[in-house]
């Protein structure tokens, strides 16, 4: 394969084989970005916007896909209208020290996690989807400062709640009251949601 990262948003049930097989007939076949064997999306074009964006300067790096460059005057994560869809994100990674490829990876992992996209790491024959892999991260390490934390936040949601509703100052009080009890609300719903992925069996 040309490229050490690809990057789409769908079909999401292909193993690195099938993903790995697609992507060497597309390739064999002059790489068309347009003709990449993915589901067209915008989510795989905000990550190539994204991506070019941060990284155009960096030697060695490349970037190949169907998506519309960023052109405008303000950051691309600032544009109001979403790019048209793209099939595909082909990237080869700027060779330097292993730090510097490091942080480089962690951008793309990074970026790919904003836009939930199955990703194929070339060289080690292996698909990633970063957003499952931090939720999964996340969940593994809740308990127990994860559950300490969202407590302790929920509290002090609803206590800040309580407290505007006694003072009654108008439009402060109320403000805050819908922030202090959507914090105590997230925190009840984050306690319950890993409780029950907790007490659920294993498969």
């Amino acid at each position: 394969m040309r490229f050490d990262i690809y990057a789409w948003s769908a079909p999401r049930d292909l193993s690195p084989e099938e993903a790995a097989a697609r992507i060497e007939d597309w390739e064999a076949n002059g790489a068309d970005p347009v003709q990449a064997p993915f589901e067209p999306s915008i989510d795989t074009a905000g990550f190539f916007r994204e991506l070019e964006h941060d990284m155009r300067d960096l030697p060695g790096f490349e970037i190949l896909g169907d998506a519309e460059p960023h052109t405008g005057r303000r950051p691309v994560w600032l544009q109001p209208d979403p790019p048209p869809p793209a099939h595909i994100a082909a990237v080869t990674l700027s060779r330097g020290s292993a730090s510097a490829l490091r942080e480089v990876l962690n951008d793309v992992y990074g970026i790919a996690t904003k836009f939930d996209l199955m990703v194929l790491d070339a060289q080690n024959l292996a698909i990633h989807e970063p957003m499952a892999e931090m939720s999964a991260y996340a969940s593994a390490t809740f308990w127990p400062h994860g559950a300490i934390r969202a407590t302790v936040a929920g509290g002090g949601g609803l206590l800040a709640a309580i407290a505007a509703y006694a003072i009654g100052i108008p439009i402060v009080s109320g403000v805050v009251m819908i922030v202090g009890l959507f914090m105590f609300v997230l925190s009840v719903v984050t306690v319950g949601s890993e409780v029950r992925r907790r007490a659920r069996p294993a498969a």
